[in-house]
């Protein structure tokens, strides 16, 4: 006459295990990132006795004393050699790159691939006079914009 279903047992420990690893999940992931976050504070707390006052934290700083680290330059190193720069000058019908030292000397590096004939008046002109370049970048700047 009547079927009785039987009832599906386990459906409440399913649920209830879900509960507990979401909760699991929620405490281990809030752990590490306390564990995992940076110390932003650059002196060690004080000891605070319980009943006492917690030491502020904007502490106002005195005006004999300076409000950031002065930091002194250290002393000249040895420049590298690029570091006084470049002289690119036409010589023998192709643009030739010399390497400035601390002296003012040059030495040859290399040609650059240039086609001086290619070039408007004004640009041959300011070849033959030379220029100057402070660094390595200027030199590959120039290369870029007259090689093409």
């Amino acid at each position: 006459m009547y079927q009785v279903q039987r009832k599906r047992h386990g459906g409440l420990f399913w649920l209830l295990l879900f509960v507990f690893a979401f909760i699991v999940g929620l405490v281990l992931g809030y752990g590490g990132i306390r564990l995992n976050q940076a110390r932003t504070e650059t002196e060690p707390q004080k000891n605070v006795r319980a009943g006492s006052e917690k030491p502020s934290q904007t502490e106002e700083v005195p005006l004999d004393r300076p409000a950031s680290v002065v930091v002194k330059p250290a002393e000249e190193a040895e420049a590298p050699p690029e570091a006084n720069g470049f002289f690119v000058v036409t010589q023998d019908g192709s643009v030739c790159v010399f390497r400035l030292d601390a002296e003012g000397n040059r030495e040859f590096s290399h040609k650059l691939p240039i086609v001086l004939d290619a070039l408007r008046q004004t640009d041959r002109e300011l070849f033959q006079k030379g220029l100057h370049l402070p660094s390595r970048q200027a030199l590959l700047e120039l290369t870029e914009d007259f090689a093409s």
